[in-house]
């Protein structure tokens, strides 16, 4: 969506080009390396799929947000965002870290959905191009990318520093209700932390080398 073919005069139908008018935007497709598309401005559907895309990029790092918030409560306490010096730290309980990257994506995560729906509200337009409805898009898109980067840049650094307390895992899978074998649900959970937090490490290694 964000190069598209612009040629279609006034209203998106070539009408000044008369019969010539397809082959002179195949032409010009061709020439530009784009898709030999209907005007942009008289099609909504793919500012509303760039939006749609957005909205969900969010939402996925929304998701992981949620996780790591949900795994850093006390009572699970199996993992925590780095330590940021003015960052995360409680007036009050001075041993207590705040997930304040994951709150940075769970905000946006919750504002995304309605930017979106503000977008697919503008779908039926008069005669595709009516007053109101594309108008209301440029900023919308403008949000939706500011949260994009926002949760993005939020989860990054919280993603590369987290701390996993592999102890607290095994404790919790060797006393989960419903587990015969205690000892190998532990062995097994032990196995699968370090494979992640391998993965993990070794993808903070390439961001950090390709730098």
């Amino acid at each position: 969506a964000a190069n598209q073919l612009a040629l279609g005069g006034p209203v998106g139908t070539l009408s000044a080009l008369g019969a010539a008018g397809p082959g002179v935007r195949q032409a010009l497709a061709a020439r530009l390396g784009l898709a030999p598309a209907p005007a942009w401005h008289s099609r909504r559907d793919a500012i509303v799929g760039l939006g749609a895309a957005l909205g969900i990029a969010i939402g996925a790092i929304g998701k992981l947000a949620r996780d790591v918030a949900l795994l850093m409560q006390p009572e699970i306490a199996e993992v925590a965002e780095p330590v940021i010096p003015g960052r995360g730290g409680s007036s009050v309980m001075s041993h207590k870290r705040n997930p304040t990257g994951c709150q940075v994506a769970m905000s946006a995560a919750i504002r995304a959905p309605g930017l979106v729906a503000s977008l697919l509200a503008g779908l039926p337009q008069e005669l595709e191009r009516g007053l109101g409805g594309w108008q209301a898009e440029p900023p919308l898109i403008a949000d939706l990318f500011a949260l994009a980067h926002g949760a993005a840049q939020a989860m990054r650094v919280v993603v590369d520093g987290l701390e996993v307390d592999t102890t607290a895992i095994e404790a919790h899978a060797a006393t989960a209700p419903g587990i015969e074998d205690r000892a190998a649900a532990a062995a097994a959970a032990a196995g699968f932390v370090d494979e992640a937090l391998a993965l993990h490490d070794a993808a903070v290694a390439g961001r950090r080398g390709a730098r």
